[in-house]
């Protein structure tokens, strides 16, 4: 399977059912291997950190709304922030002597 996410990625939050979690930046901190996620079944889950302790994520657990600034989220509901290893990575060039006279 292959995972969109690998450990110490930063991430976006995509795809979450609780609109309050939508575009929230996270570090990946571990995995928690695969889990049954409600609604979805068995997924790949990583164990997330919010990069602001004044933005959390939002559970809700046993009915109850709770709010943390770490814990799970589905691999299948981050997209990693980082430049595919296939694009070129432009690099400014810096002015010579020659383009300077």
């Amino acid at each position: 399977m292959a995972l969109n996410c690998r450990l110490g990625d930063l991430a976006i939050t995509v795809k979450c059912e609780i609109p309050e979690n939508l575009g929230r930046i996270v570090k990946i901190i571990a995995s928690n291997g695969i889990e049954h996620w409600s609604g979805y079944g068995p997924l790949h889950t990583w164990e997330v950190q919010t990069l602001s302790e004044t933005d959390s994520l939002t559970y809700i657990i046993k009915g109850r709304v709770t709010q943390k600034c770490q814990g799970p989220v589905p691999d299948a509901f981050l997209r990693p922030l980082h430049p595919p290893t296939d694009e070129e990575v432009l690099v400014e060039s810096q002015p010579t002597e020659k383009s300077l006279a």
